[in-house]
């Protein structure tokens, strides 16, 4: 959104000039990292009658993760690279 990006630039603008303030990266230890990837891919093109979200589907917690139910079968398949026992990412 455009106010993102007016915020990321007073950011930048206050970045450079204290330099000093820097910003901190923290480090992620590799058994905690996770990977998520969102896209539409054209899928808003297919039409309304194509939605597979639906107002019956349903989230479930579980003690390790969250899985998502879907009621009516799905036309697409879900890639779970950020889910534990999912491809190993840095073969990719």
């Amino acid at each position: 959104m455009i106010k993102d990006l007016i915020d990321a630039n007073q950011i930048t603008d206050e970045l450079k000039k204290n330099p000093e303030l820097g910003i901190k990266a923290r480090p992620i230890p590799m058994d905690r990292l996770r990977v998520g990837v969102i896209t539409d891919a054209s899928g808003g093109n297919s039409g309304t009658e194509y939605l597979e979200d639906t107002k019956q589907d349903f989230w479930e917690e579980t003690q390790t993760s969250w899985i998502k139910h879907h009621v009516l079968p799905r036309r697409l398949l879900f890639h779970p690279g950020a889910a534990p026992g999912g491809p190993d990412l840095h073969s990719i």
